[in-house]
């Protein structure tokens, strides 16, 4: 705790800090403390940077480069995007982070080999999630496909044309939900 203290955590961070990591606090703060944002509650990427600047911290270190590009994904979401452009995510990341761009690509490519973001191809244009929105896209994606793929409910036998809005392949085209056909 008195390590906590002397760097500037206050007393109710530091029993939550305390109470997570117990006596592996002051290695954990020492080695990532970027990890406090992933770990607890209430701490936030821009609190632990802070610490991590008053303990001495680079901005161009490698656990701080690495925990911006899931806070810029982060910040992304706030806007209602489930995932960036990688190069859209890598100008945010520079201008959140204030390094240069090299280095957040670099940092980019090692948070790709880990499981915290994961890549994919969305209209031709590869894009970076956080691991928990791209599981989620996927499953709506998913289940979008299978209601396409159904049967519509409701139509008389005479009607020879498929469902509003459905393509001969089962993509879907325009508003499937409102068309008044």
């Amino acid at each position: 705790m008195v390590f906590l203290h002397s760097h500037g955590v206050g007393t109710s961070r530091a029993v939550r800090i305390f109470k997570t990591y117990g006596h592996d606090a002051i290695q954990v703060m020492t080695e990532d403390p970027y990890r406090l944002a992933r770990d607890i509650r209430g701490i936030g990427f821009r609190m632990a940077d802070a610490m991590a600047m008053k303990m001495g911290m680079t901005r161009e270190a490698p656990q701080r480069l690495r925990a911006g590009v899931s806070f810029a994904l982060q910040e992304a979401t706030d806007d209602g995007h489930c995932g960036l452009p990688v190069d859209n995510l890598v100008a945010l990341a520079t201008k959140l982070l204030d390094v240069d761009k090299a280095l957040v690509r670099a940092a980019l490519d090692h948070e790709l080999a880990g499981a915290e973001v994961v890549g994919d191809t969305i209209g031709g244009e590869a894009c970076v999630f956080l691991r928990g929105l791209h599981i989620a896209e996927r499953g709506v994606a998913e289940r979008l496909r299978s209601l396409v793929r159904a049967p519509c409910p409701g139509l008389r036998s005479t009607w020879r044309r498929p469902c509003p809005g459905r393509k001969k392949d089962g993509q879907v085209a325009g508003d499937i939900a409102t068309r008044g056909d």
